[in-house]
């Protein structure tokens, strides 16, 4: 499962293992090697690849010092690469 909201928009990543319902959170490397924080997106898993749809994500540059933060629908496509844990090229 990739981010998420919970006060904020996330950009965790984490696996569920059927055999022990548990959820572990995956290291993913830096915030640059994953897909920007967002929300309400879709994602679905092709191979050993994660794609991440659209979604709830921050306004590059966006809002006034001092400001909440600013949000907006997106409609880009990320990949994670789980066997690697880092993006991948779509």
């Amino acid at each position: 499962m990739y981010g998420g909201m919970n006060g904020k928009r996330l950009g965790d990543v984490w696996v569920f293992d059927t055999a022990t319902h548990t959820w572990t959170q995956a290291a993913t490397g830096t915030h640059a090697h994953t897909p920007c924080a967002r929300s309400l997106h879709t994602m679905v898993v092709v191979g050993s690849r994660a794609y991440v749809f659209a979604g709830w994500s921050p306004v590059v540059g966006g809002g006034v010092a001092g400001a909440a933060e600013e949000w907006e629908c997106t409609n880009s496509l990320g990949c994670l690469d789980l066997g690697l844990r880092m993006r991948a090229s779509v």
